[in-house]
């Protein structure tokens, strides 16, 4: 969508609200894709990435203790979709500004991880309300699923030489990745620490009753 979007999220009695991409798909691709049906006509159904459910449950909820996320919960879960608004500049107000209620109604590989996508018509008429005649569709990105990865490295060459960008999904991960690996071993460092003081705890507590009563002891034998 050309046009400031805005996703406000309430789960966990935490609410989330950031700006993100709004991103279309064929549409026959996206009913393909679609797994549950809207619980109301005047929602927005969208696909949300599996990429980006695995970065909130090995991240942020651990992060701030909240539940981990699965597939058939976000199925039916609503959002606030906030269409010619900037979470960035609060204060700024847009004279077109709407909200919509948007519902997850499938789970989807090979789409961005940062972003929601919709039904590209749905995109295409977003961008036509807000836009008006201005409006010109155009493509940034193409995303392709390969049946073998070990072609990328000979279609990358491909597509620089016509003058483009390629980069592979795991390359665009690869930093969060890292990231998450090194969150993962200080947690594991962490409970590893807690755990060693919880035994010492419990060794020297009977130590000390044993140390106390080892007379009794003596005397009871």
């Amino acid at each position: 969508v050309q046009y400031p979007t805005s996703l406000e999220v309430s789960i966990f009695d935490t609410r989330f609200e950031s700006d993100t991409p709004v991103y279309g798909i064929d549409d026959a691709l996206f009913e393909s894709i679609t797994t549950k049906k809207l619980s109301n006509a005047n929602n927005v159904p969208v696909l949300i990435s599996r990429q980006l459910i695995d970065i909130y449950n090995l991240g942020i909820a651990q992060a701030i203790r909240k539940p981990q996320l699965n597939e058939d919960f976000l199925r039916g879960f609503s959002l606030d979709l906030k269409l010619g608004y900037s979470s960035f500049f609060r204060n700024e107000t847009k004279e077109k500004i709407e909200l919509k209620k948007a519902e997850v109604v499938g789970i989807s590989d090979g789409i961005p991880i940062v972003g929601i996508t919709l039904p590209l018509s749905k995109v295409e008429a977003i961008n036509k309300q807000f836009l008006g005649d201005d409006f010109q569709p155009y493509y940034t990105k193409a995303y392709a699923k390969m049946t073998d990865p070990k072609y990328f490295e000979s279609l990358k060459k491909q597509i620089n030489a016509m003058g483009f960008e390629a980069v592979s999904f795991q390359e665009q991960i690869q930093p969060i990745t890292n990231q998450l690996s090194y969150v993962s071993f200080v947690l594991f460092a962490i409970i590893f620490l807690m755990v060693i003081v919880i035994l010492l705890n419990i060794f020297f507590l009977f130590y000390s009753q044993f140390i106390e009563k080892r007379y009794v002891i003596a005397i009871l034998k």
